[in-house]
């Protein structure tokens, strides 16, 4: 009878322990995430988020939206400096600078990168090298990588008897003026052009063209060490002088720059509109649009495209945490694993195994991405340097003097160096 009252004891302790010991190690690790995605593509990363946590019972990352640009990076900064930092965050590779230089972000090691299974053969060259890395250390892992395009009415290429067919959209910058300028039109003979060839929103998309077209022949607007301005030299303004040409010159473009592109191309009040890959979502939307997508003209005789990366970056807590830290890793990888996902939120994988997905190469709407994609093997990255948004900013406002003709070509780049010039001699 003890016997046996012995065997029941030690059996009801054994099930006590396995009860106990089952909790060990399973609690729920939660992770915050920040994104700075307020269109569709925060939706979409959304349900991913959805995903993934319903797949990993023992993680749960909690995200959330914050408005987009300087208002996203400030909050970041300073959740760092408070010890209140989400543990991963999405930034765009221009960022990385501000970021790394003040030791907010981790670099990623090469045990990070084990976890992740990442290595550089996965991706583009220009796409792993330049997109997460400062100084020669990687800080960032790619979600995707993003070019610019020309967005073309079909139904208005038609009409001026040109194909919608992609071997036959114009390449060159001399072979998409012909374009446009057939597609201008004055539609009811009052002497004013109703529908323009083309619109492109102001601010730094002009400024990402601008850039591409210094690439493009052969030039750059940074010293080599990154100190001094250079957009004032022949090949600057060659660059600079193809899109005031646009409205001054072949008068494709309207000259009111306040007009919303978007309406404008949307409505059929211009038959083409520049814009980023992401645009495809509100293309997609518009009731009525019959549209494709085709690359950036080239107006050099080098194949270089502006691209650019929201990458995952991993910021500094105010107490580490390797259980959490491993949980990060574990989420950047399973989106990168489900990159195809993301790329439907419009965006161009960053892994090249999608590339030869058959949905990816094959599905009508994927058209878009699919046709940018192709820049990322003769992309090339804004430069990696602190003070970029001051930089950008007075770039974009150089372009809108000489759009409007309150400065010629000269001036205006003349000017954008010695001021570019003071910033990178403040440094930040």
């Amino acid at each position: 009878m003890r016997k046996s009252l012995r065997v029941i004891v030690v059996a009801a302790a054994l099930a006590l322990l396995l009860v106990l010991g089952s909790g060990i190690g399973s609690a729920k690790v939660t992770i915050d995430f920040w994104t700075l995605f307020t269109g569709p593509d925060g939706r979409v990363m959304g349900e991913l988020v959805e995903r993934f946590n319903e797949e990993h019972p023992d993680i749960e990352v909690v995200m959330q939206i914050l408005p987009w640009g300087e208002p996203y990076y400030s909050r970041l900064a300073t959740s760092v400096v408070s010890g209140e930092a989400p543990h991963v965050a999405i930034c765009h590779d221009y960022m990385i600078p501000r970021f790394a230089s003040t030791n907010a972000v981790l670099p990623i090691n090469e045990s990070m990168l084990e976890v992740l299974e990442l290595g550089e053969d996965m991706f583009y060259d220009a796409v792993w090298n330049n997109s997460g890395s400062y100084e020669g250390v990687r800080y960032g892992i790619p979600l995707d990588f993003h070019g610019f395009g020309v967005y073309y009415n079909v139904d208005l290429l038609h009409e001026a008897g040109l194909s919608s067919e992609p071997d036959a959209l114009p390449v060159t910058g001399d072979e998409f003026v012909a374009a446009l300028m057939k597609m201008t039109k004055d539609l009811d003979g009052d002497g004013t052009i109703d529908r323009w060839g083309i619109i492109a929103p102001l601010d730094w998309f002009r400024a990402w063209s601008l850039w591409a077209g210094v690439w493009q022949n052969g030039g750059d607007f940074l010293s080599e060490d990154k100190t001094r301005s250079t957009w004032n030299t022949d090949i600057g303004r060659k660059a600079l002088q193809f899109q005031v040409d646009l409205i001054h010159k072949h008068k494709v473009m309207s000259p009111e720059l306040s007009v919303n592109p978007f309406l404008a191309y949307y409505q059929g009040q211009a038959a083409t509109m520049i814009s980023g890959v992401w645009e495809v979502l509100g293309a997609e939307a518009a009731e009525g649009l019959n549209y494709t997508v085709g690359n950036h003209p080239l107006i050099g005789p080098e194949k270089v495209y502006a691209i650019g990366s929201h990458t995952f970056v991993l910021p500094v807590q105010a107490k580490r945490d390797a259980e959490k830290e491993r949980a990060a890793l574990t989420f950047i990888k399973w989106i990168l694993d489900n990159n195809l996902d993301w790329v439907k939120a419009g965006q161009c994988p960053s892994r090249l195994d999608v590339l030869e997905v058959d949905e990816f190469r094959n599905a009508p709407y994927l058209l878009p991405q699919r046709t940018i994609a192709e820049q990322g093997a003769y992309g090339r990255y804004l430069p990696k340097i602190i003070p970029w948004s001051r930089v950008q900013e007075r770039i974009v406002s150089g372009i809108e003097a000489a759009l409007l003709g309150k400065k010629t070509v000269e001036q205006t780049l003349a000017d954008m160096d010695r001021e570019i010039d003071a910033i990178l001699a403040r440094g930040r």
